[in-house]
């Protein structure tokens, strides 16, 4: 187990989000990440709809559409690794889009289905 300070997550920069990720998957990454790319706004409303909000549910608009900026930037940064994918999207149109872009990034990759 890793010990993190506490702090409150809309305090976090990107340099300490990176630190504290690093210490998480011990310099492991993965061979692809898949994000779903969604604005703020939806994420908040699909999610709310689901059930009762947890601690980081409860966060600020602001909090979440820092951490989408974050992960724009990671993707932007790390292209070879992400896959994005447009999750404002219907749900039944983002699996499609998933269903079919991953078989050809992993075909791009090397890795054969």
């Amino acid at each position: 187990l890793h010990s993190f300070p506490t702090r409150r997550s809309s305090d976090l920069g990107m340099e300490v989000i990176r630190s504290y990720n690093a210490k998480a998957i011990e310099l492991c990454l993965p061979d692809i990440t898949i994000y779903l790319r969604v604005d703020a706004k939806t994420s908040i409303n699909r999610r709310l709809s689901a059930s009762e909000p947890d601690r980081i549910e409860r966060e600020t608009v602001r909090f979440f559409e820092r951490t989408q900026e974050g992960f724009d930037r990671l993707a932007n940064e790390d292209q070879e690794r992400y896959l994005s994918i447009d999750a404002s999207q219907a749900i039944p149109q983002v699996l499609e889009d998933v269903s079919r872009k991953l078989p050809e990034y992993l075909f791009r990759k090397g890795f054969w289905l």
